[in-house]
């Protein structure tokens, strides 16, 4: 490749990555140029990996130290950024909405992308589901046009599992500020026969806004569905060495004795989220986690760790929580 192409396909994929999209080639010529960089891996051909390529979806292109460096919500992001300029007129709904507007999905769900339609229809050479929304407010977030929070996070509260959806309906109020009866009316007004209503209501009922990950939400979501006494959330404690000081907990639960039971729910994001490790190592973030452990030690009440595996075993689970005496009853989610 000369080193004009060079130049072209590089200024075109940098003002890509400016964009915060995928590159679309305008012409054929730009397109050959793209395949030819795609062709050659890293290494030993002449091409480094800054000048090699990626096609993550079909004829869209992105620098290959670029793409990597993404994370996979970040990923997704872009493809919604890069279609919304191919197709204008797309409203995206359910899961890539909620993408748009920053509200917690699973990795698991963004496969495939979805938008507004006039009828159902899913296309898996394309992987784009449309769906039948009617009456929906159309907002901009994150650059694309999605529908409204609300919408979206009502739509998600009904597709998903209690637990996501949980997760999705504590993250709104927090977003809106809002109690749960006022997310619980507001679902409730939205108009329209929707399947699976009583699931979103369901999810809204039981929403906390005191929930700070999508890991903690689906833990209590968990015990929720197992009749599990639900813990007070982000409950501040003294510190033993430092009375003018606290530590927040994640969950506690106060026992008929008396007693208290503090709990913690580990997610990776602690030991690789740049935002919460905060200048810190992940070895650093853990010793400090020990650190402050052995302290809550002192208050005399046993710490339960729970991780993505407990929770998404409910024998395990069950286990768990009953060697630590938590209380069941036979009331579960409606």
């Amino acid at each position: 490749m000369s080193l004009a192409n060079d130049r072209l396909v590089d200024l075109a994929l940098t003002e890509a990555e400016r964009c915060g999209m995928l590159l679309v080639p305008g012409d054929k010529h730009m397109r050959q140029l793209l395949e030819r960089r795609l062709a050659h891996a890293p290494g030993g051909t002449g091409i480094n990996d800054h000048m090699s390529t990626v096609c993550p979806r079909h004829g869209m292109y992105a620098r290959r130290a670029y793409w990597q460096k993404l994370s996979k919500t970040q990923r997704y992001i872009h493809l919604l950024r890069t279609m919304q300029g191919v197709n204008p007129q797309w409203v995206f709904c359910t899961q890539s909405a909620a993408v748009a507007h920053r509200l917690p999905v699973a990795h698991r769900f963004l496969t495939e992308v979805h938008i507004a339609s006039r009828r159902a229809r899913r296309s898996s050479a394309e992987k784009v589901v449309r769906h039948v929304v009617r009456d929906a407010d159309v907002v901009v977030a994150s650059n694309v046009r999605v529908t409204s929070l609300l919408r979206t996070g009502f739509d998600c509260a009904r597709a998903f599992d209690f637990g996501h959806g949980l997760a999705i309906c504590d993250a709104l109020l927090r977003r809106l500020g809002w109690n749960p009866d006022q997310l619980v009316n507001a679902f409730q007004g939205i108009p329209g026969r929707h399947r699976q209503r009583r699931q979103a209501i369901c999810a809204a009922r039981h929403a906390n806004a005191l929930s700070e990950s999508a890991g903690e939400s689906m833990a209590r979501a968990a015990m929720i569905e197992l009749g599990f006494a639900v813990p007070e959330l982000q409950v501040e404690v003294a510190r033993p060495l430092e009375p003018n000081r606290t530590y927040r907990i994640d969950f506690c639960w106060t026992l008929q004795d008396g007693g208290r039971v503090f709990g913690e729910f580990d997610g990776n994001a602690k030991y690789e989220d740049p935002r919460l490790l905060k200048g810190r190592t992940a070895a650093r973030v853990l010793a400090d986690e020990q650190h402050r452990e052995s302290q809550l030690t002192l208050l005399g009440a046993p710490m339960l760790r729970l991780s993505y595996r407990d929770i998404m075993d409910p024998a395990r689970l069950t286990a768990i929580l009953t060697s630590y005496g938590i209380p069941r009853t036979a009331a579960h989610a409606n």
